[in-house]
C-alpha cells in the first residue's frame, strides 16, 4: 500500500536525500525553447535545446545548506536545512531527479516507491555492520563522483 508508504515521513526524506546525492541521470534531457527568453545575462533563442544538470542543482551553494553532507532532514519543512542558506525557499528546479515538466520521468511514482520498500527490506531482512569510524567521519561524502567506498559487513540474512 503505497498511502502507508507515504505516512513514513522520515523514509521519504531519507530516499529524496539519496536521490539528491545520486540522481538516476546526472542531466534531464533536453528541452527545445519555443520562445526566446533569458537565462540570467544569457539570451537563449527560439528553437535552442537546452538542458538542467541535475547533478550540479542539487550541490548549488545557493540552494543548499552543506550540500556535501547526508542530511534528510532538509526535506523537513521544520529543518533548519529545509530553506537555502540565505533563508529563501528553494527553487523548484534544485531537486529534480527525475527531471521535470513534460518530459518528467513517467516512472517517478513507481521508483519512489520501489526506493522505499528496498530501504524497509534491507533494515529488516539484513543485519549489517558499518565500521564507526566511517559513521563518525565528517569528511565523507558518497556520492556519483565520491573517491569513497562503503564497507559494509553483511553479519546475517534473514530469510
Amino acid at each position: 500500500h503505497n498511502d502507508k508508504l507515504d505516512e513514513l515521513e522520515y523514509l521519504t526524506c531519507f530516499v529524496k536525500e539519496v536521490l539528491r546525492h545520486s540522481p538516476p541521470a546526472v542531466r534531464s534531457l533536453g528541452y527545445q525553447a519555443k520562445k526566446p527568453f533569458k537565462l540570467g545575462d544569457i539570451l537563449v533563442p527560439k528553437n535552442q535545446i537546452v538542458s538542467l544538470n541535475v547533478y550540479a542543482a542539487h550541490y548549488d551553494l545557493t540552494q543548499w545548506i552543506e550540500p556535501t553532507r547526508f542530511v534528510p532532514e532538509r526535506f523537513d519543512p521544520s529543518s533548519e536545512y529545509f530553506l537555502t542558506p540565505d533563508g529563501k525557499t528553494r527553487h523548484p528546479l534544485s531537486f529534480c531527479p527525475f527531471t521535470f515538466g513534460a518530459r518528467t520521468c513517467p516512472g517517478r511514482a513507481l521508483g519512489m516507491m520501489e526506493l522505499k520498500i528496498l530501504v524497509i527490506y534491507f533494515m529488516l531482512a539484513i543485519d549489517y555492520e558499518i565500521d564507526e569510524s566511517t559513521l563518525t567521519n565528517e569528511e565523507l561524502c558518497f556520492a556519483i563522483l565520491s573517491p569513497f567506498t562503503l564497507d559494509i559487513k553483511v553479519t546475517k540474512v534473514h530469510v
